[in-house]
């Protein structure tokens, strides 16, 4: 038997979204690897460490890998989808 668990989102406007967690980008596999807790909204992924070495250390890994381009600011980071 599969069992699947899913995550449910309640957004402001009334939308309701619901993923499963198989459907984790490598982006926000990247975050939880660094310890940090993922936000998306409309086509920006925001990370959230605890320090911000996490934050800085968690962009670099992400640029040498992807070549995205991540904004860090403190102990959060921000990227463009």
């Amino acid at each position: 038997m599969l069992v699947r668990e899913y995550r449910t989102f309640y957004y402001l406007d009334g939308r309701i979204v619901r993923e499963t967690l198989l459907m984790e980008t490598p982006f926000e596999q990247m975050v939880r690897a660094f310890d940090g807790c993922m936000r998306k909204t409309d086509g920006l992924l925001t990370g959230l460490f605890k320090a911000p070495e996490q934050a800085q250390d968690c962009a670099r890994r992400i640029d040498d890998l992807y070549g995205k381009d991540v904004q860090v600011n403190g102990n959060q980071l921000s990227m463009a989808l």
